[in-house]
């Protein structure tokens, strides 16, 4: 008997990349799939564009609901999915056409919970792309060996690459449904947490043993200079804490690490927060105040006590030690420099 891939894909405002999306799904190699477009209440185009591809092709389930985040969406897509496997695409990007076929023969092949393919980046100004290799030891991962990927998710192991060793996005890869339904893993909301994919692979593989990977480059994800990482968040260093916490809850719950093995992402996703907030923080006491927040964090004091940051890049690192000798006189020159270039790569 066929194995049914269920398809999820999570709309709101992409009304522009919405159908490119939905045809490269339609267009798999594989013939026994369903299509899951949960309209998280897009106030745009979408919600019709949905409905017009499901009177076209009887693969097609749409669900309209409320705005709640693309956590939401996905854990409501979760629970309308009959198949055997799920694949999660974001609606603004789009997979190649033999994306689920060869996830699904690695999944059947290995026995595995989860099989994990390469991406491609697509710029979405100029159209061109570069292919993103995961730099793994092996292809295969079982019973304690997973929690090998968490930890290559979790910190900084590559540092010649922000996102360590294995990228935590659920989109370039193939799941068991099965397995997530009996182990009730689910999303998190990202309005809660920083990160609802890593969230989601702190539960599943904390709990899964046997993980795949395969070479091929069958994702294609857009690269968007507008997107959220360049804008100014308020929540990053509260949410960067509550899942800093709760990775390393779960981490000493199954003996799989010790509590501080989180700690060169979280450094450096502070980093990252105090550099890209820069717009917000042109008064100087405002930007004391603001560093001042973080020096006292409890989260922050007991980190930066185990983190090898020294091995984070040249610009985390300064960035970390300043932060780390509360030195905000110069985090805050720091800054100006950082503005002052940045206005002339613009010029």
């Amino acid at each position: 008997m066929q194995h049914k891939i269920s398809f999820i894909l999570p709309v709101y405002k992409v009304e522009r990349q919405l159908a490119r999306c939905i045809i490269s799904v339609l267009n798999q190699d594989y013939d026994n799939i369903e299509v899951i477009l949960v309209d998280d209440g897009s106030p745009d185009s979408c919600p019709a564009i949905c409905d017009n591809f499901a009177k076209q092709d009887h693969r097609i389930k749409v669900v309209h609901k409320h705005n709640e985040g693309l956590g939401m969406a996905r854990n409501t897509g979760l629970q309308h999915a009959t198949g055997d496997f799920v694949i999660f695409v974001d609606s603004d990007d789009y997979i190649d056409s033999d994306m689920g076929s060869k996830l699904l023969n690695a999944c059947l092949r290995n026995n595995s919970q989860a099989t994990y393919c390469n991406y491609r980046r697509v710029d979405s100004r100029t159209g061109t792309t570069s292919d993103n290799i995961q730099k793994m030891s092996k292809k295969l991962y079982q019973g304690k060996d997973v929690q090998e990927v968490l930890l290559g998710m979790l910190s900084n192991y590559d540092h010649s690459r922000l996102e360590g060793s294995v990228n935590m996005s659920v989109w370039h890869s193939v799941y068991d449904l099965h397995f997530l339904k009996n182990k009730n893993i689910l999303f998190k909301s990202e309005r809660e947490y920083i990160s609802e994919d890593l969230m989601f692979h702190i539960d599943f593989l904390t709990q899964a043993n046997c993980v795949a990977f395969i070479d091929d480059v069958l994702y294609n994800y857009i690269s968007n200079p507008t997107s959220l990482s360049e804008k100014y968040r308020p929540y990053i260093f509260s949410s960067s804490s509550l899942v800093y916490k709760y990775a390393n809850t779960c981490l000493q719950s199954k003996g799989l690490a010790n509590y501080h093995s989180y700690s060169d992402r979280y450094l450096l996703v502070i980093s990252l927060y105090v550099i890209n907030n820069y717009r917000k923080f042109l008064d100087k006491k405002a930007y004391k105040d603001f560093v001042w927040k973080i020096v006292n964090d409890k989260v922050w004091l007991e980190d930066v006590q185990f983190s090898s940051y020294r091995e984070l890049p040249k610009k985390n690192k300064l960035y970390v030690l300043a932060i780390k000798h509360k030195a905000c006189c110069f985090l805050y020159l720091l800054q100006m420099i950082y503005v002052w270039k940045r206005k002339i790569k613009t010029v």
